[in-house]
């Protein structure tokens, strides 16, 4: 749908793309840098209020100028800001 559009380390929603895979990828690359005797620099970032602060009819105008496909931007209008809960539940 829109895979070639986003860039390669993106894993986010992605088929075969998982926070593992992501984790594998950034140690097998901090591991190569470390080898060659490279700087590794790690930048953390809180993205929990991302939908915030952005005007949620720009972002969808845009995707759809980039040709985002209708379905994927009508997902996207039904996200922000909503009365959304989430819960987990870790059984043993």
């Amino acid at each position: 749908m829109f895979d070639h559009r986003l860039g390669h380390a993106l894993s986010a929603y992605r088929k075969t793309h998982s926070c593992e895979t992501t984790l594998i990828n950034l140690i097998e690359n901090w591991r190569l840098a470390r080898d060659n005797k490279q700087l590794v620099g790690i930048l953390s970032t809180d993205m929990s209020k991302a939908f915030d602060s952005m005007h949620p009819a720009l972002l969808l105008s845009k995707l759809r100028a980039y040709g985002f496909e209708e379905n994927f931007i009508n997902l996207l209008r039904s996200y922000p800001p909503c009365e959304r809960f989430n819960r987990v539940k870790l059984a043993s």
